[in-house]
């Protein structure tokens, strides 16, 4: 009965080790995990999401929520992703399936996401196989001030901004973007009215000029002959 009993534990034993075996992948099968994880790309775009309806001078008009999507592109089969963030401790998990993407709906802060690759096959190996990290910016409401009218190129008054800027801030560094632009445009008109007198110069004593250089090349022909001549 205990022959039995050890040979069936044997046998086991033996059938597990020939799993395990089989189940691992050669250093072949790894290298080509590594090069389809680290082929993976990530971006991110802002987007917008219908959340209620309102009214508007007695029409009904939607209520919009902006958020940013993350999207994840060339993963494959073989692949997991494992997505953390520097806001909190959850952790999102994604298999391969067709588009990946989700969702950051704190756009009032600065988030990076972290995304690490694993095989999907734990077995085959467990290490990590690609790092990689996105910063994503923040909703800017200094945007939608009506101060941002006038200047829509101001880096303050874009939509999403990978700064923070309190509001007093925000006024000091628009002056000073202001004052720059009329300090530029002031000496852009210094330099067209320079180009214009020197093309009215120009055009009033073009006869005048043409002729010194005439003058001119022909004394240089004519040392140039004189020189042939002293050469001969």
């Amino acid at each position: 009965m205990k022959k039995c009993l050890y040979l069936v534990l044997f046998v086991l034993i033996l059938g597990m080790g020939t799993n395990k075996v089989k189940a691992e992948c050669s250093n072949g099968e790894k290298n080509a995990l590594g090069a389809k994880a680290v082929n993976m790309s990530y971006r991110w775009e802002p987007a917008e999401r219908e959340i209620a309806m309102g009214q508007a001078d007695g029409e009904p008009v939607p209520i919009m929520q902006t958020y940013i999507k993350v999207l994840v592109y060339n993963m494959t089969e073989d692949l997991r992703l494992v997505v953390s963030n520097s806001r909190d401790n959850n952790k999102l998990y994604f298999t391969y399936d067709g588009v990946i993407s989700f969702d950051s709906d704190d756009i009032k802060s600065l988030v990076t996401y972290r995304f690490e690759v694993y095989a999907a096959d734990g077995t085959c190996t467990s290490e990590v196989l690609a790092k990689n990290e996105i910063s994503l910016p923040k909703y800017n409401e200094l945007s939608y001030y009506e101060l941002c009218d006038t200047t829509p190129d101001f880096y303050l008054c874009q939509q999403f901004v990978r700064v923070d800027k309190t509001f007093d801030e925000f006024i000091n560094e628009r002056d000073n973007y202001i004052a720059r632009l009329a300090e530029e445009e002031s000496e852009g008109d210094d330099n067209k009215g320079l180009f214009k007198s020197i093309a009215s110069f120009l055009n009033k004593y073009k006869f005048v000029i043409i002729g010194v250089v005439a003058v001119a090349g022909a004394g240089t022909y004519i040392v140039i002959k004189k020189k042939g001549k002293k050469v001969v």
